[in-house]
């Protein structure tokens, strides 16, 4: 699962995420797998008191209005929405509220009852690759790039750093926490979640091998039953069921055929 905590302050914005994975997917002691990622923006921010809700996270903002009201009364160039709010915070919580949706997202998927091992590895994948699309396309979210045209070009550019810095924090983060390798056994049994097209046999002896299954099973007769759900796999892998219930599905021809 991924865990969230956020603090503002004077100073800075501080963001800590918390990355753990079940220990069904991975094994060793629990506490291991839980490490705190922490990013804190350089831009200063000062300012009122700001609430955002993402998903079940709880976003909030909480600044000295002495020290926003000094600044303004000494003429700093304070960039204001028509209520006196400071738009600079503003424009770091929507880009908070649109780049942590697909971390909450991601955590729905990977605290699903019906998940499994053969699911996580693109799961993971998909989260480093929406991040660094993101990253390249400079994409902070609709709403954040409407706060940005408020902004001179020179700061709005050192808006947008602060933001693809995050980014890459964040896939720092993931690559250092994750293994995207080849080599990840959870990559090798990726196939048999039959989600986007069927596996073939060469798949099927990745997984045996990777699981260390080869001395207990027959190869030839796991081979005879490959070909017996063979003609039926793309028509599972259309269908919107559970992993469970996609092979549940699938095995039934093999009892089918030898009966």
């Amino acid at each position: 699962m991924l865990l969230f905590h956020t603090t503002w302050n004077l100073r800075c914005v501080e963001l800590k995420i918390g990355f753990a994975v079940s220990d069904a997917y991975m094994p060793g002691p629990a506490s291991s797998h839980l490490d705190l990622f922490q990013y804190s923006f350089p831009n200063r921010i000062s300012g009122p008191l700001a609430n955002q809700r993402v998903g079940n996270l709880q976003v909030s903002a909480t600044t000295s209005k002495e020290r926003w009201q000094s600044r303004r009364e000494k003429g700093d160039d304070l960039h204001e929405d028509g209520e006196g709010n400071p738009l600079d915070l503003q424009v770091y919580l929507s880009f908070l509220s649109n780049a942590l949706k697909i971390f909450h997202n991601t955590v729905l998927v990977l605290e699903r009852e019906d998940g499994t091992v053969c699911e996580l590895y693109d799961m993971m994948f998909t989260l480093k690759t929406k991040l660094q699309q993101r990253q390249s396309d400079g994409f902070f979210g609709a709403q954040t790039g409407v706060l940005l045209q408020q902004f001179p070009d020179r700061q709005a550019a050192v808006l947008r750093e602060d933001m693809c810095n995050f980014y890459q924090s964040s896939l720092t983060y993931l690559e250092q926490r994750y293994d995207f390798s080849d080599s990840n056994y959870q990559k090798k049994v990726a196939s048999l979640a039959l989600k986007k097209s069927p596996f073939n046999f060469s798949h099927l002896c990745e997984a045996v091998e990777v699981l260390q299954l080869s001395k207990k099973l027959d190869m030839d007769a796991l081979y005879d039953e490959y070909c017996v759900v063979l003609p039926h796999q793309q028509a599972i892998v259309q269908t919107g069921a559970t992993v469970v219930e996609k092979w549940a599905t699938l095995l039934k021809h093999t009892h089918t055929h030898q009966t």
